[in-house]
Protein backbone atom coordinates (compact mmCIF):
# COMPACT_ATOMS: atom_id res chain seq x y z
CA UNK A 1 0.00 0.00 0.00
CA UNK A 2 2.73 2.45 0.98
CA UNK A 3 4.45 2.01 -2.39
CA UNK A 4 1.20 2.77 -4.23
CA UNK A 5 0.68 6.21 -2.66
CA UNK A 6 2.83 8.15 -5.19
CA UNK A 7 0.80 6.66 -8.06
CA UNK A 8 -2.46 7.76 -6.45
CA UNK A 9 -1.02 11.26 -5.90
CA UNK A 10 -0.09 11.50 -9.60
CA UNK A 11 -3.73 10.74 -10.44
CA UNK A 12 -4.88 13.60 -8.22
CA UNK A 13 -6.16 11.36 -5.43
CA UNK A 14 -5.49 13.04 -2.10
CA UNK A 15 -7.26 10.69 0.32
CA UNK A 16 -7.67 6.93 0.66
CA UNK A 17 -10.13 5.12 2.88
CA UNK A 18 -8.89 1.65 3.79
CA UNK A 19 -11.86 -0.61 4.43
CA UNK A 20 -11.56 -2.98 7.34
CA UNK A 21 -8.76 -1.17 9.15
CA UNK A 22 -11.01 0.35 11.82
CA UNK A 23 -12.10 -1.49 14.96
CA UNK A 24 -15.28 -3.31 14.05
CA UNK A 25 -18.08 -5.22 15.68
CA UNK A 26 -16.29 -8.58 15.91
CA UNK A 27 -16.32 -8.97 19.69
CA UNK A 28 -12.62 -9.29 20.52
CA UNK A 29 -12.05 -11.20 23.74
CA UNK A 30 -9.19 -12.73 25.69
CA UNK A 31 -9.32 -16.52 25.98
CA UNK A 32 -9.13 -17.20 29.73
CA UNK A 33 -7.25 -20.47 29.16
CA UNK A 34 -4.59 -19.34 26.66
CA UNK A 35 -4.62 -15.54 27.29
CA UNK A 36 -4.73 -15.19 23.50
CA UNK A 37 -6.91 -12.66 21.70
CA UNK A 38 -9.83 -14.30 19.89
CA UNK A 39 -12.73 -13.00 17.83
CA UNK A 40 -16.27 -14.34 18.04
CA UNK A 41 -17.28 -12.78 14.71
CA UNK A 42 -14.24 -12.85 12.44
CA UNK A 43 -16.54 -12.24 9.47
CA UNK A 44 -17.96 -8.97 10.84
CA UNK A 45 -18.54 -6.43 8.08
CA UNK A 46 -15.82 -3.79 7.61
CA UNK A 47 -18.71 -1.31 7.55
CA UNK A 48 -19.63 -2.20 11.15
CA UNK A 49 -16.95 0.09 12.62
CA UNK A 50 -17.45 0.72 16.31
CA UNK A 51 -14.44 2.97 16.91
CA UNK A 52 -13.11 5.18 14.14
CA UNK A 53 -10.03 6.14 16.18
CA UNK A 54 -8.73 2.61 16.78
CA UNK A 55 -7.03 0.19 14.37
CA UNK A 56 -8.64 -3.22 14.02
CA UNK A 57 -7.23 -5.68 16.56
CA UNK A 58 -7.58 -8.48 13.97
CA UNK A 59 -4.87 -6.67 11.97
CA UNK A 60 -2.60 -6.29 14.98
CA UNK A 61 -4.00 -3.06 16.37
CA UNK A 62 -2.13 0.23 16.37
CA UNK A 63 1.32 -1.35 16.67
CA UNK A 64 1.16 -3.69 13.67
CA UNK A 65 -1.05 -1.70 11.31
Amino acid sequence: MEQSIPNYAKQGISALYLMGTLERDNYPMVNKYTNGLEFRREDASPLAAIDRSTANKMLGGEADL
